[in-house]
């Protein structure tokens, strides 16, 4: 990979972290030095002051090869980038592989508040900005140059993964909530069963039935309610740590050419909390009003038996 390196102002050695990365050895300041993935100059036996080969493929087809001299070692926590990632300067790249002038790719970054679901939408905005370009190119592109817009999506079948990698989310999150309706379900029918006679003996002192009934919705609402903020605390508490801290999965990655990051976060939002409350508080408000609507079915001596039963 080439890029601007021997810039000490060029905004992609602040992208890549360079200085950050680097585990041993120094930035490259001259021409024809080279940094190396830490795991890949130990798979190859490199140290640092080393002259490499690399070998290569000029933009007409034929062989290029150039020596380069190894002043620094990186690990940038992306497994693919560590085991095969060698950078050099992109002065130094266009020489060798007869290059000058010329460039195979130009890289777009977004922000992380944007959404991969946008991607093709602002994929077919960069084509039709390069509609006027197709027609007037420029005097240094040749009869047959055309520009080719990608996203990341686009290329190492990523696309499909994460289609994949979203249903699988939605189908996890759909199974654990409704799980957790089920429970809270359950425990607020079991609750209203159970205090049958409670309540017989409230109707026997003179309350009505739809004074009791709304006694016992905002009875299971506190409990819901409470219940839910605790589940937050304590579920937003695990969620923030791994927010910040992580999973390390290296090892997992080592056979994959994807370059993700080795350590897997949780993300922290309000979305997830809604999801976690309104279902928490839903579930127990209409499971209780659903066990207490047998009272007006039961007279208030049997209600009353179940408590003398009880």
């Amino acid at each position: 990979m080439a890029i601007q390196m021997l810039d000490k102002n060029s905004p992609e050695r602040e992208r890549l972290g360079l200085e950050q990365s680097l585990v041993a050895g120094v930035i490259p300041s001259r021409p024809m030095e080279m940094l190396v993935g830490y795991k890949l100059a130990e798979a190859l036996e490199l140290k640092l002051g080393d002259t490499v080969t690399l070998l290569g493929q000029t933009f007409d087809g034929g062989m290029a090869t150039d020596n380069y001299k190894v002043v620094g070692l990186m690990r940038f926590g992306i497994t693919a980038m560590d085991k095969k990632m060698a950078l050099i300067d992109l002065a130094d790249a266009q020489r060798t592989f007869y290059m000058e002038d010329m460039v195979t790719d130009i890289l777009g970054y977004l922000p992380r508040s944007v959404s991969y679901k946008k991607f093709d939408r602002l994929k077919e905005d960069l084509i039709k900005n390069l509609s006027a370009l197709k027609q007037n190119p420029p005097r240094e592109w040749a009869s047959d140059d055309e520009p080719i817009v990608l996203s990341v999506l686009d290329q190492r079948n990523l696309r499909e993964l994460a289609v994949k990698f979203e249903l699988v989310k939605k189908v996890v999150i759909g199974v654990f909530t409704f799980i957790m309706i089920l429970v809270l379900w359950n425990a607020g029918l079991l609750n209203g069963v159970h205090r049958y006679g409670e309540m017989g003996l409230l109707l026997a002192l003179g309350e009505t039935h739809g004074k009791l009934m709304v006694l016992m919705a905002l009875e299971a609402l506190m409990i819901g309610v409470i219940g839910s903020a605790a589940g937050c605390l304590i579920g937003g508490g695990i969620v923030y740590y791994l927010q910040e801290v992580g999973i390390s999965m290296g090892s997992m990655f080592e056979q994959t050419g994807i370059m993700l990051n080795d350590v897997m976060r949780a993300q922290f939002s309000y979305k997830a909390f809604v999801f976690a409350v309104i279902p928490g508080i839903a579930a127990s408000v209409v499971g209780n009003l659903i066990a207490n609507l047998a009272i007006y079915q039961r007279s208030e001596a049997n209600l009353f038996r179940e408590l003398e039963a009880g």
